[in-house]
């Protein structure tokens, strides 16, 4: 191959790039020495893993499709329990509530209008933020669980740029 691009495969979608980069961290992890690590690796490993969890979740609603390679909504769609519509039942009213149970149950609904009221709401109650910060609060964690670790300072670096660009926080 030759550093040659195989055919039909000369881009990766945002989404086939991210679960990549996923499996290089477990790669780098795993490199990463057992002795003397209070939980650091579990950790790190753990909080960058919800912390990209949420951030799919954020993209499946707000991405771009055709950056995003896939469905927009699809979560949705498929009536998925994401981080986002865990907290917009936790954080609607009760009218809220019924409409947003009413379009999960709802068959005679088109996929396009499901996702645009199911989006709604997640606009009116601020989910798209609050998940931003929590992704943002796990990768904080992620790195501070990485300063445990047994590695050494140059790997810790190497791991803390690649989580870092791995949830897109430069």
């Amino acid at each position: 191959a030759g550093g040659r691009t195989p055919p039909g495969r000369g881009f990766l979608t945002d989404d086939e790039q991210r679960l990549a980069e996923l499996d290089r961290l477990a790669v780098f992890l795993d490199q990463v020495p057992a002795a003397h690590d209070p939980g650091g690796k579990v950790g790190l490993g753990r909080h960058v893993g919800i912390a990209f969890q949420i951030l799919d979740d954020i993209l499946d609603v707000y991405a771009d499709h055709d950056k995003f390679g896939k469905q927009v909504g699809g979560d949705i769609i498929s009536n998925k329990k994401t981080f986002l519509l865990l907290k917009a039942f936790e954080l609607a009213n009760g009218m809220e509530q019924k409409t947003l149970q009413a379009l999960l149950t709802d068959k005679t609904i088109s996929n396009a209008d499901k996702v645009s009221e199911v989006t709604a709401l997640y606009n009116t109650l601020g989910i798209k933020g609050i998940a931003s910060q929590e992704a943002n609060l796990h990768t904080e964690i992620a790195l501070k669980h990485l300063a445990e670790t047994a590695a050494g300072e140059g790997k810790k670096k190497d791991l803390k740029d690649f989580a870092e660009n791995l949830l897109h926080r430069h």
